[in-house]
């Protein structure tokens, strides 16, 4: 649902390539704005996303290695209620 008005200027080489995309193509200036801001921000946002989970998921696995590595035993109620808590 199209909750947002935004106005925007355009060059006029800008508006007559839209304006010729938008009716090769059936449909509005808006629709081929709103398919652009999608492809390239969303994507860039996307990308990102998933780069931090990558991140995260190395890190984690560093750090399993280690407490795998380890002599101590673990209290796993202990960490729960830690994970809980931060």
């Amino acid at each position: 649902m199209l909750t947002h008005r935004t106005n925007l200027l355009l060059s006029e080489d800008d508006n007559r390539l839209l304006t010729q995309l938008a009716h090769q193509q059936g449909v509005t200036k808006g629709k081929l704005i709103r398919a652009a801001i999608a492809k390239v921000y969303r994507k860039a946002k996307l990308e990102q996303a998933q780069a931090e989970r990558t991140k995260l998921m190395q890190k984690i696995q560093q750090n399993w290695s280690l407490i795998q590595k380890s002599n101590q035993q673990l209290d796993y109620q202990e960490l729960r209620d830690y994970g809980r808590s931060a």
